[in-house]
């Protein structure tokens, strides 16, 4: 049986290097040190998450999620890969994000291999967002085995690839909150922040909902397939008025 959190690893800090090195991982984290690491004195290591399921044409695999933070610096990197599960031989690594911003941000929880894919939330710095704010795009990415490659889906502007908008970054305004407005109809509230409303209208006059995905804590009410109020509950702690 393969122990993740201990074995070594061959590694790039998401093509730093062009060349992999060899990083030995205990416990989870690992410091690469020597020849061919980018001028660096050390990049730190750990393993941020693995998960594992079936792909088509694969079988069994482990996909492992990397942090990598070059020292001296102020930044870190995120390095996806996909090992065979019996006896973690690699199978690939998921290529690094052609963004003309800061290089997006692997949400660690979100890591999964589902219905025949291998998924994540990926935040996308938009063109305002900056490297202290972080970035605020929020994007469900998945990947398929195809060629002998794995090919990415919904990094892009295509309908898979819809910006999920994080409304704990967005501001309460008597109009609303970010791009929902007060009057939209549930289906197009949904469209604006780009992530499903879940749940069924009540007999009841009004509904409040949630948002898939969060932030926890906010409800939107709606009336007659109307948004008609915003609410802010326990335990959401970092939603903001105008």
């Amino acid at each position: 049986m393969v122990d993740w959190e201990n074995r070594d690893y061959y590694l790039t800090c998401d093509d730093i290097v062009d060349k992999p090195i060899k990083v030995a991982v205990r416990n989870d984290k690992g410091v690469a040190k020597g020849g061919g690491i980018g001028g660096y004195d050390h990049w730190e290591m750990k393993v941020q998450r693995t998960t594992q399921g079936s792909l088509p044409r694969l079988g069994d695999v482990t996909a492992v999620l990397f942090y990598c933070s070059p020292q001296p610096s102020n930044f870190f990197m995120q390095e996806l890969r996909v090992y065979r599960t019996h006896d973690g031989s690699e199978i690939g690594r998921m290529s690094t994000f052609d963004t003309p911003e800061l290089p997006p941000q692997y949400q660690p929880k979100s890591l999964m291999i589902k219905d025949g894919r291998l998924a994540a939330d990926v935040k996308f710095y938009g063109p305002e967002d900056s490297r202290a704010d972080g970035p605020s795009i929020l994007r469900h990415v998945t990947w398929t085995w195809e060629d002998g490659r794995f090919v990415t889906h919904g990094a892009g502007g295509d309908s898979e690839a819809r910006g999920r908008v994080d409304l704990s970054r967005q501001r309460i305004t008597v109009n609303g909150l970010g791009p929902l407005e007060l009057g939209m109809s549930r289906d197009e509230a949904a469209k604006a922040i780009g992530v499903p409303i879940p749940g069924k209208l009540s007999r009841r006059i009004c509904t409040d909902f949630s948002v898939e995905g969060g932030p926890e804590g906010l409800l939107l009410r709606f009336a007659s397939d109307r948004l008609v109020a915003i609410y802010v509950v326990r335990p959401a702690m970092k939603i903001s008025t105008l």
